[in-house]
């Protein structure tokens, strides 16, 4: 198995650990730190996405916000849906499965 497969399911699985014991500990910290851990989720799946489909990167980093991330990606196929799934731009997609 690719040491890089490993290390991101190991934290991924840190992630939701630490998810579930926010939501346990609740108060303040049940409140922000959903947030704070769906950012973090977000930027490593745009990371991993980036260095796996290496198109568009010129396009992309000159957006400055969603609706300009989504027109470009919107041109790719394998992002099509991705972008269709998303209902609620500011909502995370590790967030709606909670």
């Amino acid at each position: 198995m690719n040491i890089e497969i490993m290390r991101n399911t190991l934290y991924k699985a840190y992630l939701d650990d630490f998810y579930n014991f926010c939501q346990k500990l609740g108060g303040a910290t049940a409140e922000i730190m959903p947030d704070l851990l769906a950012f973090e989720v977000d930027r490593r799946a745009v990371n991993i996405t980036i260095n796996r489909y290496p198109y568009g990167h010129e396009e992309l980093a000159i957006c400055e916000d969603i609706d300009q991330v989504r027109g470009v990606m919107e041109k790719y196929p394998p992002y099509q849906s991705i972008f269709a799934k998303i209902s609620d731009v500011g909502q995370s997609i590790f967030m709606k499965r909670k």
